[in-house]
């Protein structure tokens, strides 16, 4: 073959390279782009869920406070009835 096109098929062959590996780069951005984008919905579902459970814990704390001061109340009002006897 001739030099110059032994230099063409060469230069040819490097921008091939160069273009496939833009190319692979394109493709992992994609990937790592989707990639995130999963990981931000997943997060945001956990917050939400966190949330919920944090409003749930607060009201179950608040009616449990409740329940139980009521009767705890009574038994301290009695034993000081009974201690007065």
């Amino acid at each position: 073959p001739e030099p110059w096109k032994m230099e063409i098929l060469d230069t040819f062959s490097k921008q091939l390279g160069i273009n496939l590996k833009l190319q692979l780069e394109i493709v992992n951005n994609e990937t790592a782009i989707k990639k995130l984008e999963k990981q931000e919905i997943l997060l945001r579902e956990a917050k939400i869920q966190a949330e919920q459970d944090a409003k749930a814990k607060s009201e179950f704390l608040a009616s449990m406070s409740h329940e139980i001061r009521t009767p705890i109340n009574a038994v301290i009002g009695m034993s000081d009835l009974l201690l007065e006897t």
